[in-house]
């Protein structure tokens, strides 16, 4: 709760048939965001590993991608997504008009085909 305004600050999205994380979201005051680097490619690999994913082998950044941190398999048709990005949160308290400059930081796990990739 920042000023009374109440918001997210988390929210993971499992698979319901299996359990399995397939996002991590996290929203933080915006001076945080900038000690918060994205994921290395090993901790993307192990977000894939978790979700059962790691014997795919074929894992790899994929081409001209709008993402800065991403891996992608065509065996799997998986695409592994994390992003940071500014925003700012309004909401009101009372009557009075209440606003928060906020970062958000996901983590994504999507299944895509080689033709459903951005970029």
């Amino acid at each position: 709760m920042t000023d009374n305004a109440l918001f997210t600050r988390y929210s993971v999205t499992m698979d319901g048939r299996t359990g399995t994380v397939v996002e991590a979201w996290l929203s933080m005051d915006g001076t945080d965001a900038e000690n918060t680097p994205l994921p290395t490619e090993t901790a993307l690999r192990s977000f894939a590993a978790q979700a059962g994913l790691e014997s795919l082998g074929d894992w790899a950044a994929p081409a001209d991608s709008p993402y800065g941190c991403a891996l992608y398999s065509a065996n799997g048709g998986a695409l592994i997504t994390a992003s940071t990005h500014p925003y700012t949160y309004q909401d009101y308290v009372g009557t009075a008009p209440v606003s928060s400059d906020r970062w958000y930081y996901s983590l994504t796990l999507q299944l895509r085909t080689e033709d459903q990739l951005p970029g």
